[in-house]
């Protein structure tokens, strides 16, 4: 029973593991992209 347990709390803890990294990876794509959005648009109301 406890072989069990332990099997599945090294599952989340390898699923959490996997989130994290994915989450990370992921805000960083999102704030790049916005980066480059903002970046791109910024010349445009300096000119204004």
């Amino acid at each position: 029973m406890a072989h069990e347990c332990k099997i599945k709390s090294m599952k989340l803890s390898f699923f959490y593991t996997l989130l994290l990294a994915w989450s990370s990876w992921w805000s960083k794509l999102v704030q790049d992209q916005l980066f480059d959005l903002i970046w791109e648009r910024l010349p445009s109301y300096h000119l204004k």
